[in-house]
């Protein structure tokens, strides 16, 4: 569980903004099993409602304005409902 905590830290330092899932698939192809990979995701120190606002605002970018359609879509990319909701306030929606 440390070591999947440790990799998870090493991959965004290294690679920066990451999705949930995408991170939770990088650890499960390095080798830890989905409960290692999740633990490592749950405890890898990462302000997650910072990662959905960011995430928001680049789909504001994009001309995506549906405030629920951008929630939709973050809890498809892993975040949790709260997560997500943070994220289009927190960009102005």
């Amino acid at each position: 569980m440390e070591q999947a905590v440790l990799k998870a830290r090493s991959y965004f330092e290294s690679l920066g903004h990451l999705y949930p899932f995408e991170l939770i698939s990088m650890l499960e192809n390095r080798g830890f099993t989905h409960e290692e990979a999740v633990f490592g995701f749950e405890h890898c120190g990462t302000d997650w409602n910072a990662h959905a606002e960011y995430f928001a605002e680049r789909r504001l970018e994009s001309g995506m304005t549906s405030r629920d359609e951008i929630i939709e879509e973050l809890e498809d990319l892993g975040f949790t409902h709260e997560q997500a909701v943070h994220g289009v306030d927190a960009a102005g929606l």
